[in-house]
């Protein structure tokens, strides 16, 4: 059967606490999601299960040293759930276990460029369809910290979203740079959920090295708008065109675009939909609401590589946030087939 909205779970209480909710509430998708992941690394990296597990254990002294606090709700995630610790730790690891071929198309939209004059922020999300049938919107009330509002996976701690002080954060796959090891991508975003503003996020992402490449479109309940593409070499934060931001999956800075860039295959796609992105928000300046955003995200021009995508890299999920007001709205999979479900914090 069709989805027509992801199911919510909540959690509430300490990080064991909070854990131990979310692996009871999403047991039977865990397993799924962690059968996905081990029998992707033996397709790609032809790693067995102890193998596999063994190499997410490496991953600990890194989750002890910048997100420490994130270990006692992966324990509890894993009692919760009635897997290993090192498997509910593997679930924290999946891009940098699997090639996951995320292509997705994001933005944010200042104060001066919406319809109310409050901030905007969003994506498409797009990857295998497979992952349609897993996804789930995640709220989270900690006993200390803002409340967090996330669209992820069954036991995956950080995705995109957006927390009760108006930061929200997506995301966009960016071309490979050489891998090291350091902090995965997915407790970074979390941590992003735990700031407090857009300057918190980039000065986060300056601080805490990571191990792949990842664009992070920014905004906040001051107002504020931001873009930074992050990699193993560092943080290159991108202004946009001021009022507004879109960006695909290929680099914008100057720091990081290579003319090789121009030669790996989906270099033109992706230029496809940020020139047709920002054409569609340039349009409508001044005059951009959540109504007018879920048009636009449904735009086919250049089908098959559209805003909209139906095919392989298919859009899974459609995410609009309004973090001034504490509400993310979300379609399941197309847009232009599903309506938007909305959810407040």
């Amino acid at each position: 059967m069709t989805r027509t909205h992801f199911p919510l779970i909540e959690a509430a209480g300490d990080h064991r606490q909070i854990g131990i909710q979310f692996g009871q509430a999403a047991a039977d998708g865990i397993r799924q999601f962690l059968s996905l992941i081990l029998r992707g690394a033996r397709s790609a990296r032809h790693w067995s299960r102890p193998e596999t597990l063994r190499y997410a254990m490496t991953f600990m002294p890194l989750f002890e040293r910048h997100c420490p606090h994130l270990l006692p709700e992966i324990s509890g995630l894993a009692e919760g759930a009635g897997i290993s610790f090192a498997e509910a730790l593997l679930l924290q690891l999946r891009a940098e276990v699997i090639r996951v071929g995320e292509d997705c198309s994001a933005f944010a939209l200042s104060r001066a460029a919406t319809a109310d004059g409050r901030v905007l922020a969003g994506q498409n999300s797009d990857m295998s369809p497979e992952m349609e049938e897993l996804g789930v919107l995640l709220k989270v009330s900690p006993a200390n910290g803002p409340r967090l509002l996330m669209f992820t996976f069954p036991g995956l701690l950080g995705y995109h979203g957006m927390n009760s002080h108006g930061v929200a954060h997506f995301a966009n796959a960016l071309p490979g740079r050489p891998w090291k090891m350091a902090l995965p991508h997915y407790p970074l975003k979390r941590l992003l959920l735990e700031t407090g503003s857009v300057q918190d996020c980039l000065r986060l992402m300056q601080r805490v090295p990571v191990c792949s490449t990842g664009n992070y479109v920014l905004a906040d309940g001051q107002g504020n708008i931001g873009d930074a593409e992050l990699t193993p070499e560092g943080c290159q934060p991108w202004s946009g065109e001021g009022d507004w931001l879109v960006h695909t999956n290929h680099f914008l800075t100057a720091m990081y675009a290579r003319p090789a860039d121009k030669e790996l295959p989906n270099y033109e796609e992706s230029v496809h939909r940020y020139e047709r992105f920002g054409h569609l928000v340039r349009q409508r300046t001044g005059s951009l609401d959540v109504a007018a955003l879920q048009e636009i995200l449904s735009d086919h021009a250049g089908y098959p590589t559209s805003l909209c995508r139906h095919h392989s890299g298919k859009t899974i999920a459609s995410l609009i946030s309004e973090p001034e007001r504490g509400r993310l709205h979300v379609a399941v999979g197309n847009p232009c087939r599903q309506s938007y479900s909305t959810y407040a914090l």
